[in-house]
């Protein structure tokens, strides 16, 4: 038994050292294509001439590109983001009811940010945090497209297969903020104003290209 337990201290003791010798390296240029799913989105209206009832960004599926620059740092990284969403703006009608589409919109975050991720061969957990643009992009004529201000906070692993590549996981929350002029188009005189900022969850998957 003490020869045993020995022999996986030295194991543990080495692993690092063994990773590093097949390649596992943590600070690596990365590109990830992504897929997920993305819910959450409430809007309560105050004055609008566009939607006179509260709505809610329905829940759909998030596809999206990522990428990983080192800036000299061990374990961090800079990342470029982009990940867009086909939704549609919806109604609740409560309990007992159905919800209700009301017209269809894109959502689409353009950020940067700071990844910092740590673990020794081929896990590696990371945290992330992002600043950018939310451009929201009702379908309809009359009203534009709109960029807000929005922020991310996310976490999740990294599982390296190979060398160059490997599997990202991660959750990711984002924050949007709405003003009262927000939709304001003065060639048709429509808008919708909202007291809320914008808030959503997701949960994707990406394939790690790494070199």
């Amino acid at each position: 038994m003490r020869r045993i337990l020995f022999a996986l201290l030295l194991l543990l003791s080495a692993w690092p050292s063994l990773a590093a010798a097949q390649g596992y390296e943590r600070d690596r240029f990365e590109i990830t294509p992504t897929a997920g799913y993305r819910t959450g989105g409430e809007l309560s209206t105050s004055d609008s001439e566009l939607f006179d009832v509260d709505v809610e960004v329905d829940e759909s599926d998030v596809l999206g590109l990522k990428v990983d620059i080192p800036i000299g740092v061990p374990g961090l990284q800079l990342e470029l983001l982009a990940m867009q969403q086909e939704s549609a703006f919806t109604s609740d009608l409560g309990l007992f009811g159905e919800n209700i589409e009301l017209l269809d919109v894109d959502i689409t975050y353009y950020h940067a940010g700071l990844l910092w991720q740590w673990g020794a061969g081929q896990v590696n957990p990371f945290v992330t945090i992002s600043a950018g643009l939310a451009r929201i992009d009702p379908d309809l004529p009359q009203v534009d497209a709109e960029d807000r201000f929005s922020g991310s906070l996310a976490g999740g692993v990294k599982i390296f297969f190979a060398r160059n590549i490997g599997l990202r996981l991660e959750g990711r929350g984002w924050w949007t903020v709405i003003d009262e002029e927000f939709g304001d188009d003065s060639r048709c005189c429509r808008d919708y104003r909202y007291n809320d900022d914008l808030y959503q969850v997701e949960a994707t998957a990406g394939l790690i290209v790494a070199f």
